[in-house]
């Protein structure tokens, strides 16, 4: 199926995505989760315009009564992949943000013991943390991988489905 090669792109967006992050690299990472994004709603669209052609009739209304009630019923298909899709291809919106926090370390040695200053003092700095985070919309407050990967083991179990 055509809808199986779709998701298999954005698997490896995905990834491509998660290196990104890693890496610190939030504009690839930007342009990466329009991406995955785009190829998690292309998935239906393909499973419905192409591959569809091939099922039986029956097989057809099944996927027909299935979009109807993905787009009402089912919160990842309708709050995630519809809407999110259409944050960025109608209004190039991001709804993903760096989160940055500040947290204080102290400088240990290789066996655990502090260094301390010459008048007794932890030597210690405060470190700026970066992460990126699902600012609004659907998983708000969650990593944007977890969010892809529920978006894609949920097109996963879908697909089986017709395949």
């Amino acid at each position: 199926m055509k809808a199986r090669d779709v998701l298999n792109d954005c698997i490896l967006a995905r990834d491509y995505f998660s290196t990104a992050v890693g890496n610190g690299d939030y504009q690839q990472a930007k342009i990466l989760w329009f991406s995955c994004v785009t190829l998690l709603r292309a998935v239906g669209h393909v499973l419905h315009k192409v591959d569809s052609q091939n099922f039986t009739a029956a097989l057809r209304d099944t996927l027909n009564s299935q979009f109807k009630q993905w787009k009402t019923e089912d919160a990842i298909f309708r709050d995630f992949i519809e809407k999110e899709r259409n944050i960025i291809l109608k209004e190039y919106d991001l709804t993903i943000e760096v989160s940055e926090s500040e947290e204080p370390v102290t400088f240990t040695t290789s066996d655990g013991y502090q260094f301390i200053t010459s008048d007794g003092r932890e030597l210690c700095v405060n470190m700026t943390l970066m992460e990126l985070v699902k600012a609004r919309g659907h998983g708000e407050g969650n990593t944007p991988l977890s969010v892809l990967d529920e978006a894609i083991e949920w097109w996963k179990s879908k697909l089986k489905l017709f395949e």
